[in-house]
């Protein structure tokens, strides 16, 4: 495939240091895309540091009547902050993967047209697998449409996030008080 604009953009994905295996899948799938890629070292949340949890608002989540975030979803969270600083720091828009996501075959594709809209929208979420209901936009590949998610829509295993995009998600998250694929729930809707 022909990518016209890939070197505009970046491809990261999370990976904590003990998940080797993650690692050796995500990037033998890199390679078979012949994708350029940066990993971004997760943070462990079984080693968060006390400045790390005071970022999360327990006490919101307990008026709400949820339970604590758990020490992995603030790990989690504070992974794909890092991911959002490295789009600042590169000036580059990003495809982000976590490291369990398994590349359909036309992701080249898909990743290639959604580099050549004329204007990408700041955030668009890639993948999943349950039923949802949406307003198709645009094809991005044979298969695969840009479409308006009309209903919920969990997960924060893939997405493309503009420059300016990752300004306003660092922004409205000095603190914060849902797990990320919760966050983008209703951030984004």
């Amino acid at each position: 495939m022909n990518y016209t604009n890939i070197s505009l953009c970046n491809i990261f994905y999370i990976n904590l240091e003990r998940s080797s295996d993650r690692r050796r899948n995500m990037e033998k799938q890199f390679y078979l895309f012949s994708f350029p890629f940066t990993k971004i070292n997760a943070i462990d949340g079984a080693h968060l540091s006390t400045s790390q949890v005071s970022r999360c608002n327990q006490g919101a989540r307990i008026l709400r009547g949820s339970a604590p975030m758990t020490q992995n979803e603030i790990g989690c969270f504070l992974s794909h902050q890092a991911a959002w600083q490295k789009i600042i720091k590169t000036g580059k828009p990003a495809f982000i993967f976590e490291d369990d996501v398994i590349f359909l075959d036309d992701i080249d594709t898909v990743i290639n047209n959604i580099m050549n809209l004329p204007n990408p929208p700041d955030f668009i979420k890639l993948g999943g697998a349950r039923k949802r209901y949406s307003l198709p936009i645009i094809p991005v590949s044979k298969n695969k449409k840009l479409s308006l998610l009309l209903n919920y829509n969990s997960g924060s295993h893939a997405y493309f996030l503009s420059v300016s995009g990752a300004y306003t998600l660092l922004n409205a998250t000095e603190t914060f008080s849902e797990a990320v694929e919760l966050f983008f729930r209703f951030i984004l809707v």
